[in-house]
C-alpha cells in the first residue's frame, strides 16, 4: 500500500492511496476544519477505481487540477512501480520547497578500449560499442557537431572566444549577433545550392554566396558521380548521428566529402581545427551501416572562400584519416563518459 498526501489548501486536504496487489486507486477529501475543530470525526469523500488489468501503462481518469497545474499517476505492470510525472509548471504548497519534474535517466555502457574500434565497422555485436542500459524515457542520439562542441578543447574555445570579443570590442553586440545569423544562413544557402547543382537542378546562385560558390565551381566540375547528398545517417553501435555533405566520385576515387567556407585562408587540415574529427566520424558511420557495396578509405575537405579566390582541398587518408577516428572516438568517450557523470 502507498499513501500520499497533498495538501491542496488551508480547508482541504487530499489523501491518494494505491494497492498494487488489489489494483486499486482512491481518493480522499479530508476537510481539515473539522479535525481541528472537533479531533472527533473527519468528514471525508472517497472515491475508487479500479485499475484497468488490459493496459500495460495508462493514465488514471482521476487527476488533480488546480489553475494550470495538472498531476497524472501512472502505474506500470511489468516492475510494479509507481511513477508521479509532473507536467507544466512547478508547483509550490503551503511554502515548501517546489516539487521537481522527474529527470531523464540515461546510463550507458562503453567498450573497454574503444579506440580499437575500426573506422570500417565491426561484426561483432555483444558488448561493443556504446549500449544504453539504463533509460526512463527521452532517449535521444547526439549529433556529431554536438559532441564535438561539448568535448571542445580549451585553446579551440580560447581562439572563438577571442574571435568573438574581437568583433564585439570593434563594432559592438547587435552587429556581432547580426553577422553571426548571416554566416549561419548563407552556410545554409551554400550548402544548398551545392547540393542542387550536383542534382543537376536549374539554379540560381544567390548574389550573397556568389563569390564562395565560384571558389568552389571547378572541384564541382571535378566531380563524377555522386552516391549521397545532404544525407541523415547513424552510426548503429557507437550512437551519434549526422548530416554527411557528399559521397561521390572525384578524380576516379571515392570520397565522403565536407564543404566549408571562410573569409581566411585555411592552407592547413590543422588550420580547419575540428573538420578532420567531424569527416572521419561521418566515414566511420557510413562504413558501419553498410548502405553502399563500397566502403570509404578517403575524405575530402574542401574550403570554398568568400573572396572568390581558389578553394583549397585537403585530403584524409590512410594514417590521417586512422589518427583522426582515434581523436574522434576519444571525444565520443568523453561525451558518453560526461553523460553517465551527469546523470
Amino acid at each position: 500500500m502507498i499513501r500520499l498526501k497533498i495538501k491542496q489548501s488551508a480547508k482541504y486536504t487530499i489523501v491518494l492511496k494505491f494497492n498494487i496487489k488489489k489494483e486499486k486507486f482512491s481518493t480522499k477529501y479530508v476537510n481539515n476544519l473539522n479535525i481541528k475543530k472537533q479531533n472527533k470525526i473527519v468528514e471525508t469523500t472517497e472515491e475508487t477505481s479500479k485499475l484497468d488489468n488490459n493496459s500495460i501503462c495508462e493514465t488514471q481518469s482521476n487527476q488533480i487540477s488546480k489553475k494550470n497545474i495538472v498531476y497524472k499517476v501512472l502505474k506500470h505492470k511489468k516492475d510494479k512501480k509507481i511513477v508521479q510525472v509532473k507536467e507544466k509548471e512547478d508547483l509550490e504548497l503551503s511554502g515548501k520547497p517546489k516539487i521537481n519534474e522527474i529527470k531523464t535517466i540515461n546510463k550507458f555502457r562503453i567498450m573497454e578500449n574503444l579506440k580499437s574500434f575500426s573506422i570500417f565497422g565491426s561484426e561483432t555485436i555483444e558488448n561493443c560499442g556504446i549500449q544504453c542500459v539504463e533509460n526512463n524515457r527521452d532517449l535521444k542520439i547526439p549529433s556529431v557537431t554536438n559532441i564535438l562542441n561539448e568535448t571542445m578543447s580549451l585553446e579551440v574555445k580560447a581562439i572563438l572566444e577571442r574571435w568573438k570579443k574581437n568583433i564585439i570590442d570593434t563594432y559592438g553586440e547587435t552587429y556581432f549577433d547580426t553577422y553571426r545569423k548571416d554566416l549561419l544562413n548563407n552556410g545554409k544557402l551554400f550548402h544548398s545550392v551545392i547540393k542542387s547543382v550536383l542534382s543537376y537542378e536549374e539554379t540560381i546562385i544567390p548574389p550573397s554566396i556568389k563569390s564562395v560558390y565560384f571558389s568552389v565551381e571547378s572541384i564541382l566540375n571535378d566531380i563524377q558521380t555522386t552516391y549521397a547528398l545532404e544525407e541523415n545517417i547513424m552510426h548503429p553501435m557507437l550512437r551519434y548521428k549526422g548530416i554527411v555533405d557528399c559521397i561521390a566520385s572525384y578524380r576516379d576515387e571515392i570520397y565522403l566529402i565536407d564543404w566549408k567556407k571562410s573569409d581566411k585562408k585555411k592552407a592547413s587540415l590543422a588550420s580547419t581545427f575540428d573538420a578532420p574529427v567531424q569527416l572521419a566520424a561521418y566515414i566511420g558511420a557510413v562504413n558501419a551501416s553498410n548502405k553502399y557495396s563500397f566502403k570509404i578509405h578517403k575524405g575530402l575537405v574542401i574550403v570554398g572562400y568568400t573572396n572568390g579566390e581558389p578553394a583549397s582541398v585537403h585530403e584524409l587518408k590512410d594514417d590521417t584519416l586512422q589518427l583522426a577516428w582515434e581523436n574522434w572516438l576519444e571525444r565520443l568517450e568523453k561525451f558518453y563518459k560526461n553523460m553517465n557523470k551527469n546523470n
